[in-house]
């Protein structure tokens, strides 16, 4: 009976105690959702001065605080990506509250987490120059890969598609080319992991690239950052020198799963079809051209058309004589005049893409995951060029305890590339030049017309068969330990393998004998790090970050290569098949090992300083200069912050930096250190040859660069931007130099020479309007000036063709061309600036007269983009555009006349050759076997400068209400264009080209090169 009392009274007095603190105490709720109406899952709510005093809404903006002091109190929300709001609110004891918060999208988010190496850092810390696209920005782009994303969107970027073939390659410059041998490509780092990039296929018959980052799937991406100065891309001084691109995947966060699901599908075509001439117009040319070269009668014009195709004495239409090794294909006068056929047309196609995808995410307190998969079906617009890639990706991280947690990235891809030959190899290269429109297709059979002329390019495409598949895994697993609360250490373990098989037949179409080739590359890149971490806070002003580290590297490539030919059936193709046999093997591998240290302090949150160093050592570089040494610094000084701007209420942020570092350069391929030797034969006799001549001293290339650079911010982040100039120096070039032919090779590489980039950047970002109707722009600008400072007095030869040059004074690629001067109004010859005397000339020298003129890169580039969006509709547009940069149409001069006799058809330029005593013309006479062949002039160089619509996407989303009761987040139908428009003076088929072959001295060079593509897709996207 008395423990009954005793519990009645207790149960009254605790009632009592929580009626009296409810009474001095009251209840707040509301919601927190952005200015367009959308209801933010997570936001924080809380109390000014009780951070812990707080809560967060609930998966429908909701959120309740309860035991709230009573009077006046002041909430704040908070939520990534949008600006505080704050509310005084009046709070009743025992009563309930309602405020709603409506929060303004920030866009300069101060606080927003930016990563760079090894670790992140808050972007109102970063005193470094980098830029950051974001997933939101690349889901209105239906492209195959990442890096064209990136055009027009990455201030300091320059990013070109060599062509618009499906799988083919994209090539990367950040603030210009820093190298004259070794890469001047980025390095590519996803989730920690450097990964495999270039292109592995063989260039035997197909010289375009394919591109091995086609492994990454750009629907997985998070965010692109891209460390542009060597403050941010020295600590990973190995092979930063040109720049490094980080890119993180997406991963799980705390709370239900959540489902998205895309697909899109669409057409593609070229930007522009060459104009050449079509049947009737080649003969009124090349007619014309004969008279004026005083070549004889009509009859014998005809018996010297190209590959002898007239034989007066056939009647079918049309026949074969002749001797069928020789490929002596003939017809008669009749189909020769009737004739006008577009092998252009017949060579392409409207291609056509669709990529659905589908992944997961989610988790609990102790477990996040993200699941991911993808496929990709794309039919290129040159005919049996296609693309598929089939991927996907598991990120699971687990936290074991308060201070462990472990995970992995593992990411699947298989790619399949049906590659076509190209440019000089034949395909659309024959198509617009040796497949002339006076030839038919098809016999009267309906057999193949010349088929082993190497011009009929029907037939060689239904001999043809190539294959590139890849499968590649890109995986890593990783461990983070909390020692203490200000002490971290991190370790991963990163793998990249690609493996690449290659199947090519050509049957006997086109050809006496069967070839059949099987090819296999593998690639496997081993990545391991560890590092300590300490975040420290001293009182209110001190902040002190420290890491060390080390990395280890190891790749591995092993090749072979097994053909066959002389088949005993032509329903054999395996190579084993074949009678005679041939082949090959080889294998390569290179190591690094790094030590790295980095220190940040911050005072005030407005006076920054960052400190790094690393050193490296290469396993392809002589014993005695493996490490190499690569310390950066920055500092940053928040001038907004101070109390004497605090009256300028417009300026939200005013942010000075600069920095100063050395980065390195090694990849100029294995075992160029040492001396190599290869085998060989002469007269009959084995022997071996020269193939290096040992360096032992052979070290880093390396660069130095400085950069200063303000970011700012007006109208509480409405307005912001950020302006850099830079200024790099490359010194200890990895260089052939000659050496005299009786060492056994004629170069030997060196640490020679120097080079100079320099630059400025600018961006702005605006939101102009807001409300239901909002309108925001971003605009960035680059420019940078290349020149070459010292290569021991060389003058040195391009890769390939083109005529490009490395001279010193001249920025790298300049062409060595003779000045041409437009043409003789009296004669209709054409006329050349005589060097000597400065006057204009009928004779040709190259060796006297040749000038180093041009420039491959550009003078300013960059995109502008315009966001608009009217309650459920959006719409966005990105410019991009080129200015100042040439192109040198190495084919132009067979194109245009120099040689009509020849094999190839002609552009419609020649439409405006010289006619008669007093015309005013840039095309001289048409002469039938003029020399215009091989002239190398100026009258090729052509300015390549664009404005492109690179991108177009407009919109509907659901409205919410709508979406939820069809049990769905959001739902979006869109429609996406991809280079619709392109505006240029430039005569060939786009301005955006580089040629097969190309390298860091041969750039924007055209050779039959393919053309880019336009592309239009409807898609739609779930969320739920």
């Amino acid at each position: 009976m008395i423990k009954k009392v005793q519990y009645v009274v207790l149960t009254a007095l605790l009632s009592l105690l929580i009626s009296s603190s409810f009474a001095q105490t009251g209840m707040v709720k509301g919601t927190v959702s952005s200015i367009d109406g959308e209801m933010l899952i997570g936001a924080n709510v809380y109390i000014d001065g009780l951070t812990t005093k707080g809560t967060i809404t609930d998966v429908n903006g909701n959120f309740v605080l309860e035991n709230v002091p009573v009077g006046q109190v002041k909430l704040i929300s908070s939520f990534i990506g949008y600006l505080d709001e704050e509310k005084i609110i009046t709070v009743t004891a025992g009563k309930t509250a309602s405020v709603n918060f409506v929060l303004v999208e920030d866009i300069m988010q101060l606080d927003e987490l930016v990563v760079i190496g090894y670790g992140t850092k808050r972007k109102r810390d970063i005193t470094s120059s980098i830029v950051k696209v974001k997933s939101d920005e690349m889901e209105n782009v239906s492209v195959p890969t990442f890096e064209s994303a990136l055009q027009g969107r990455t201030t300091g970027v320059q990013v070109t598609s060599d062509n618009g073939m499906a799988g083919g390659a994209v090539t990367i410059r950040v603030r210009g080319t820093s190298s004259l041998m070794a890469s001047s490509q980025p390095l590519y780092v996803v989730d920690g992991v450097p990964i495999i990039t270039g292109s592995y296929t063989t260039s035997s018959g197909f010289p375009d690239k394919s591109n091995a980052l086609a492994q990454i799937d750009p629907s997985d991406i998070e965010s692109i950052q891209v460390l542009k100065d060597a403050s941010a891309a020295a600590i990973y001084g190995a092979r930063s020198a040109n720049g490094v691109v980080l890119i993180t995947t997406k991963h799980g966060k705390e709370g239900k799963t959540k489902f998205n699901v895309g697909y899109y599908s669409g057409i593609s075509d070229v930007t522009k079809k060459l104009d050449v001439l079509d049947g009737q117009d080649y003969l009124k040319y090349t007619k014309q051209a004969w008279a004026n070269s005083n070549k004889g009668t009509e009859q014998q014009y005809y018996e010297s058309l190209p590959f002898n195709i007239y034989n007066p004495n056939i009647t079918v239409n049309p026949a074969y004589a002749g001797d069928p090794d020789g490929g002596i294909y003939r017809t008669n006068k009749d189909v020769i005049d009737n004739t006008n056929t577009d092998w252009i047309d017949l060579m392409l196609r409207k291609g056509s893409v669709q990529q659905a995808n589908v992944s997961a995410s989610g988790g609990n307190a102790k477990t996040t995951y993200y699941l991911g998969g993808a496929y990709r079906d794309e039919k290129g617009v040159i005919l049996s060029n296609a693309f598929k890639r089939a991927n996907g990706r598991m990120n699971v991280e687990h936290k074991a305890t308060d201070r462990f947690s472990f995970g992995s990235n593992i990411a699947l891809t298989y790619t399949e590339n049906n590659r076509v030959p190209t440019g000089w190899a034949g395909g659309l290269g024959t198509a617009q030049s040796r497949s002339l429109p006076i030839m038919p297709v098809y016999n009267a059979d309906g057999s193949f017309f010349a088929p082993r002329s190497g011009v009929n390019t029907l037939a060689d495409d239904a001999n043809f068969d190539y294959q590139a598949n890849t499968m590649s895994l890109l995986g890593k697993v990783f461990a983070k330990f909390k020692i203490t609360d200000d002490l971290f250490f991190n370790t991963d373990f990163g793998l990249n393998n690609l493996y690449l098989r290659e199947n090519k037949y050509q049957g006997t179409i086109t050809q006496e004998d069967a070839f059949s080739m099987d090819r296999r590359v593998e690639v496997t890149n081993y990545n391991t790090n560890a590092t300590f971490n300490y975040d420290k806070h001293f009182g209110e002003d001190h902040h002190l970050t420290a890491m060390a580290g080390m990395s280890v590297q190891k790749n591995n490539q092993y090749e072979s290569e097994f053909n066959s030919s002389q088949f005993p059936s032509p329903t054999l193709h395996n190579p084993n098949s074949g009678v005679k046999k041939g082949g090959y093997d080889y294998e390569s591998e290179y190591g690094f090992i790094s030590y790295f240290n980095r220190e940040t302090y911050s005072y005030k949150e407005k006076y920054l300083v960052s400190f790094s160093i690393r050193r490296d050592a290469s396993s392809r570089f002589g014993e005695d200069n493996r490490f190499g040494w690569f310390p950066s610094g920055s500092v940053g000084w928040i001038i907004s912050d101070e109390e004497f701007m605090q009256g300028i209420s417009f300026l939200s942020l005013l942010k000075l930096r600069g920095s100063y570092g050395l980065t390195g350069n090694a990849e100029i391929g294995n075992y160029r250190s040492f001396g190599t030797y290869y085998t060989t034969q002469y007269n009959g006799e084995s022997g071996i040859g020269v193939g290096n001549i040992a360096n032992p001293n052979l070290g880093w290339e390396k660069t130095a660069q400085t950069d200063i650079g303000v970011d700012y911010g007006f109208l509480e982040g409405r307005i912001s931007g950020g302006f850099d100039y830079y200024y790099k120096n490359t010194t200890e070039m990895l260089l052939d130099v000659n050496v005299p032919q009786t060492s056994g090779s004629s170069t030997v590489i060196q640490n020679v020479g120097k080079m100079k980039n320099s630059g400025i950047e600018f961006f702005i970002d605006a939101r102009i309007l807001t409300g239901d109707f909002k309108w925001t722009t971003n605009f960035n600008i680059g420019h940078n000036t290349n020149e070459i400072i010292d290569i021991n007095g060389q003058i040195l030869a391009g890769e390939n063709f083109g005529n490009n040059f490395a001279v010193e004074g001249k920025p790298i690629g300049s062409w060595r061309l003779v000045e041409y001067a437009g043409v003789d109004a009296a004669t209709g010859q054409p006329l050349f600036i005589n060097q000597e005397t400065g006057e204009a000339t009928t004779e040709y020298n190259f060796d006297r007269d040749a000038i180093v003129t041009g420039n491959p890169y550009p003078d300013f580039y960059g995109g502008i983009n315009n966001s608009f969006s009217f309650k459920n509709f959006d719409l966005s547009l990105l410019f991009t555009f080129s200015s100042g940069q040439d192109v040198y149409r190495d084919d132009g001069k067979f194109f245009q006349g120099g040689n009509i006799g020849s094999n190839w058809n002609q552009m419609q330029l020649i439409e405006n050759s010289w006619q008669e005593a007093g015309d005013e013309t840039d095309e001289p006479q048409l002469l039938w076997d003029g020399a215009g062949s091989t002239y190398n002039t100026t009258h090729y160089l052509n300015d390549a400068s664009y404005i492109r619509l690179k991108t177009l996407s407009f919109g509907y989303s659901l409205p919410k209400s709508f979406a939820q009761r069809l049990k769905i987040d959001n739902a979006r139908i869109y429609i996406n264009g991809q280079n619709l428009l392109t505006f240029t003076d430039y005569p060939g088929w786009d301005p955006e080209v580089n040629r097969d072959g190309s390298g860091n001295i041969t750039q924007g060079v055209t050779y039959l090169s393919p053309p880019q593509i336009k592309t239009l897709t409807f898609g739609l996207t779930l969320d739920f």
